[in-house]
């Protein structure tokens, strides 16, 4: 808990994130189980825990349906931005959450594939599809860490996520690359060290 209030009182969105959710962990569930595979440092997406069956569509569709849920609506800025932070988390703990890329875009992260699925929704508000706007949202095990993900980055707000990751060294870096792919490792490496 010392962690976390460091990191708010630093202003560490991130940190303190990431020191809340391992604080939930380390009560609940024990460290160990949380951070599984992270003894090892992966060198590359490779050797990085993935759950085949998720993809990054899947987990933006949980979002949306989750913050619908909630009352909140999201772009494809927002979600963006909140796919990267479900993947930094994901990190932290040593492994990825989908097996699709974060792009280091102009304006904030994206998943390409997610952009591409959601294009008819250009910047505005992204409706749940196929589904009824207010449904209750099916409880699944695979999520329950994005579960919490998103309750911390709503008790903060969801307004400046983008400026937030434009300021952090994965986003910056992957920008100087000619793919701007913002890398586990790299979210690794800034989030855990």
């Amino acid at each position: 808990m010392e962690i976390l209030i460091t990191a708010l009182v630093a202003g560490n969105f991130v940190g303190a994130l990431c020191a809340s959710i391992i604080a939930y962990y380390q009560t609940e569930y024990g460290l160990d189980k949380y951070k599984k595979n992270s003894a090892e440092t992966p060198s590359d997406r490779s050797s990085v825990c993935i759950d085949e069956e998720l993809s990054a569509v899947d987990v933006a569709k949980y979002i949306i349906r989750y913050l619908h849920s909630k009352e909140l609506y999201v772009n494809i800025i927002t979600l963006g931005s909140l796919l990267y932070f479900v993947q930094a988390q994901y990190a932290v703990g040593g492994r990825s959450c989908f097996k699709e890329k974060i792009i280091a875009g102009c304006l904030s992260a994206e998943v390409q594939e997610v952009r591409d699925y959601f294009c008819g929704f250009g910047f505005m508000e992204i409706m749940p599809i196929g589904e009824k706007v207010r449904a209750p949202i099916t409880p699944d095990e695979r999520m329950v860490l994005v579960d919490l993900i998103l309750e911390k980055i709503i008790e903060h707000g969801l307004d400046d996520l983008s400026e937030l990751i434009r300021c952090q060294k994965p986003w910056r870096e992957a920008r100087k690359t000619a793919e701007h792919v913002i890398t586990v490792k790299s979210l690794r490496d800034y989030f855990f060290n």
